[in-house]
């Protein structure tokens, strides 16, 4: 009886230490995962342009469509 009982108390501390290491595990993934996500931010932060950019760089094109329309003029005249 004796022996049985140290064989279920050593098959319940392994499965303890089976879900302990599989716990480990989890948690090694999910740190993984959150870097992931947040090296994703970062790229997308760092190339995203806002509304006032957006504007901006449309400004700027449409600042350059005269002369490149002058240029276009210019060279299909010679």
């Amino acid at each position: 009886m004796d022996e049985m009982i140290q064989e279920m108390l050593k098959m319940q501390l392994l499965s303890g230490l089976r879900a302990d290491e599989t716990i480990s595990r989890q948690s090694l993934m999910n740190h993984g995962t959150a870097a992931h996500f947040l090296d994703m931010m970062m790229i997308r932060d760092s190339c995203e342009v806002s509304v006032p950019e957006g504007f901006a760089i449309q400004g700027l094109a449409m600042a350059q469509a005269a002369s490149l329309m002058a240029g276009m003029k210019s060279a299909g005249g010679t």
